[in-house]
């Protein structure tokens, strides 16, 4: 019994930190608006749009869902490029009625620098946290002659608001290089909520710490149809740090492949979860499923440990004419 109600506590007690930070994904490098703002337009084609499903903490009676949807669009002139995109984040927890929205915009400048092309971006979006309290209890609607809450009491938080709105602001640089034929790397560095807004349920002046996020990817050319794509993320913010490293591999024909991958979340030095990764492409289509497997110490006291994610990426093919030069005799 006492392991029983420690595992449910701890379980309410992490879903609340969960909403205490930002929105992070496994397959974080399927949704370059969300990764980094330098990223946005940062793919081959006309315009891109992708989808991002997470379902967390199944253990709980109703799990933590959260759904991102991004447009971007890329704009070459010679050698610089301009990406253009937008971003709507929604993530949910039905069981204490929280709800956060997020909606930016975002833009990037690339230039290629001779060996190395960089790239800014800065993003800019409002955030809209819905909180409702109406079914909630409280300690002081505790019945002791009916033994559970009343809720008609007054739950005496006079200063609680069921909202939490903010403008918001984030920033990011990217250096990317193809080293060969073969091998290109992409690295970066974000700044989230650089304004540092405010965000509180209750009338005090509680600021959002800046956030700091780096990354890392790759793309090795084995031969014509094999890739690796190694990956990494590591983001931190005040005294908490969250650290995802691994790698799909990916066998690619003309116009059908497969993507395999395993990854490794954690903190410093803990482990979170293992996660696992399957994706099919097919011509203009990327389609990724992801599980993360707990193996946190918390994972001993729980049971359905699951988390998992589905991303959809569509990409139009780039049909702007390319210069070319055709020879031809003179006279």
């Amino acid at each position: 019994m006492i392991q029983k109600i420690t595992t449910i506590f701890l379980t309410l007690f992490l879903s609340f930190q969960l909403f205490g930070q930002d929105i992070h994904l496994s397959q974080f490098y399927t949704n370059n608006t969300h990764l980094n703002p330098a990223m946005t337009g940062n793919f081959n084609g006309n315009y891109r749009i992708g989808l991002n499903y997470r379902s967390q903490w199944s253990q709980l009676s109703v799990p933590i869902i959260t759904t991102l949807l991004s447009f971007e669009k890329k704009l070459d002139y010679y050698e610089q490029e301009v990406g253009i995109g937008g971003l709507i984040a929604h993530d949910r927890f039905s069981d204490f009625n929280i709800a956060n929205t997020k909606i930016y915009l975002s833009g990037s400048y690339r230039r290629d620098l001779g060996p190395f092309d960089i790239g800014l971006g800065l993003q800019l979006g409002y955030v809209i946290k819905r909180q409702d309290f109406s079914d909630q209890s409280f300690p002081v609607q505790w019945d002791y002659d009916q033994g559970d809450f009343d809720l008609g009491l007054s739950n005496l938080e006079g200063d609680l608001n069921n909202s939490a709105n903010y403008f918001d602001m984030n920033f990011g640089l990217t250096l990317s290089r193809q080293w060969n034929k073969r091998v290109k790397t992409t690295l970066g560095y974000a700044g989230y909520h650089i304004t540092q807004p405010q965000e509180s349920f209750l009338n005090d002046d509680f600021k959002i710490k800046w956030r700091s996020k780096i990354h890392w990817s790759g793309e090795i050319r084995l031969n014509q149809s094999l890739f690796i794509e190694p990956h990494a993320l590591l983001m931190w913010t005040t005294s908490t740090e969250d650290l995802v490293l691994g790698s799909n591999f990916r066998y690619q024909s003309e116009k059908m492949g497969v993507r395999l991958g395993v990854f490794h979340r954690g903190g410093l030095p803990d482990s979170d979860a293992l996660i696992y990764k399957i994706g099919l492409l097919y011509k203009s289509f990327d389609i990724g499923f992801s599980y993360d497997f707990n193996i946190s110490e918390l994972s001993q006291n729980t049971t359905r440990k699951s988390t998992y994610e589905i991303s959809f990426i569509y990409t139009a093919p780039n049909i702007s004419l390319q210069q070319k030069s055709i020879p031809c005799e003179r006279f």
